[in-house]
């Protein structure tokens, strides 16, 4: 069940940064792999960020919430326009 939503939901994903892609929100050198890699890597801390903060005895707060959001935007930031950067940075400060 995990890997069927975790599928649909990249699925659904997919569109949406093609469509940054082509308003050019990103701006993606040509390597064919980098957008699958980018959305893994994505994925990875998503999927295990709330597991990080429970290990290392650090509670669910808004504050930690924004850090992990900071972490995947930072994945991200080399290939965010400069608008699309400056429109983020407010919105996970």
């Amino acid at each position: 069940m995990y890997q069927q939503s975790r599928q649909k939901l990249r699925q659904q994903a997919e569109p949406l940064f093609q469509e940054m892609i082509t308003s050019g929100t990103l701006v993606l050198p040509d390597e064919p792999m980098l957008i699958n890699d980018l959305l893994s890597v994505s994925w990875i801390v998503v999927d295990f960020w709330l597991n990080h903060l429970s290990i290392t005895d650090q509670p669910f707060t808004i504050q930690n919430f924004k850090h992990g959001l900071r972490l995947v935007v930072q994945v991200w930031h080399p290939y965010l326009s400069p608008q699309a950067w400056e429109e983020t940075k407010q919105f996970i400060r």
